[in-house]
């Protein structure tokens, strides 16, 4: 099998993190890709006139093409926690991917509104941005809820179990081998 790129989004405090890293431990194939420090290292050199490096187009082809460096040079398959709400911005980035050749599957975490406020109220580390996040549930809940008719090789998974049992049953639906001890 070619390389896969598992991209987990869902709104902001669906767990994508924690279900990637329980995704990890079971999934030896796969390694970690965080969009996100693409991000950062673009606001080090550009203005972000929006407040979110998201629209930048070099942020979007930037993540396209490390993706497919990494891949390119070290093999293997990534799983990319990333909450991308535009739909053109999905399209952009996903489609780059796919053009190049690689498998891409879109798991979509869904959790209650409500829930997720709670759990983004919870994160202590991430409290400087809770007022942002929270503005954008109602977004998520909207954008990505559903895709799984609309966009290809997109799957939706409730998270509202343990993360080892969400990361089980996306790498059974994904076909994706796994250890068979963890810990």
């Amino acid at each position: 099998m070619g390389s896969m790129i598992v991209w987990i989004n869902g709104a902001f405090g669906a767990g994508k993190s924690t279900v990637a890293a329980a995704l990890l431990e079971r999934c030896p194939q796969l390694r970690l890709f965080d969009p996100e420090y693409v991000g950062y290292v673009l606001r080090e050199f550009v203005d972000v006139p929006t407040g979110d490096f998201q629209d930048l187009r070099l942020w979007r082809s930037l993540t396209v093409e490390f993706m497919d460096g990494l891949l390119r040079e070290y093999g293997g398959s990534l799983v990319a926690p990333m909450s991308v709400l535009d739909s053109a911005y999905r399209a952009e980035i996903h489609g780059g991917l796919r053009e190049r050749g690689y498998q891409l599957h879109q798991v979509i975490l869904t959790v209650p509104a409500q829930t997720l406020r709670e759990r983004i109220d919870g994160q202590v580390e991430l409290r400087s941005a809770a007022t942002w996040r929270k503005e954008r549930i109602d977004r998520a809940v909207r954008e990505l809820y559903g895709l799984c008719d609309i966009e290809p090789d997109t799957i939706e998974i409730a998270n509202d179990r343990d993360p080892a049992e969400v990361a089980t049953e996306i790498a059974a639906r994904l076909g994706l081998a796994t250890r068979t001890t963890i810990g």
